[in-house]
């Protein structure tokens, strides 16, 4: 009886969704088509995990049923970018000591150690092309690290799109 707790706390775990979606009340999914990327700086080179998310998009949105723009304006823009964190990981346990003789007291304590690490969460968004809007948009509670393995990266990218558009598109 006393493990009844930790399986309700297991499953409850179990039940945690891996994105986050949310998408614009009374919009019709099925008017969009045809996509196209966009992004904030199209100049710019595209990153090695620029081109892993959008090959994962790619196949996620073709097995929809939507296709990429070849001519005239695309019905929908896919953008994606990284939202960066600041993580400090370490240990917050503080040892001190002290002593305390009539009105006066002196203290001291260690310092708190901790390193700084940057870990960055994928953002997906479907923009009507007609009214510049967000449509459809899908954040990743998974994060990526920046010392993730090639491969690690590539499958942690394509799981994470695959899990956003199990919910594309969203339901009425």
């Amino acid at each position: 009886m006393r493990w009844l707790p930790l399986l309700f706390a297991l499953l409850l775990s179990a039940c945690a969704s891996p994105v986050v979606t949310d998408s614009q009340a009374g919009t019709d999914f099925r008017q969009y088509h045809t996509y196209t990327f966009v992004s904030d700086k199209p100049d710019a080179p595209k990153t090695l995990d620029d081109q892993r998310v959008e090959s994962a998009l790619n196949q996620a949105l073709t097995s929809k049923g939507l296709s990429p723009a070849t001519t005239g304006q695309p019905d929908l823009e896919v953008k994606h970018f990284y939202q960066q964190e600041q993580r400090i990981e370490g240990s917050s346990v503080q040892v001190g000591f002290g002593f305390f003789r009539g009105p006066l007291g002196v203290s001291t304590s260690t310092p708190v150690e901790g390193e700084t690490t940057r870990q960055y969460q994928l953002v997906v968004q479907l923009i009507d092309h007609q009214s510049g809007k967000v449509v459809w948009q899908a954040i990743s509670r998974d994060r990526l690290y920046d010392d993730m393995s090639t491969e690690r990266r590539t499958q942690h990218l394509n799981d994470a799109v695959e899990a956003m558009f199990k919910r594309y598109p969203p339901e009425s």
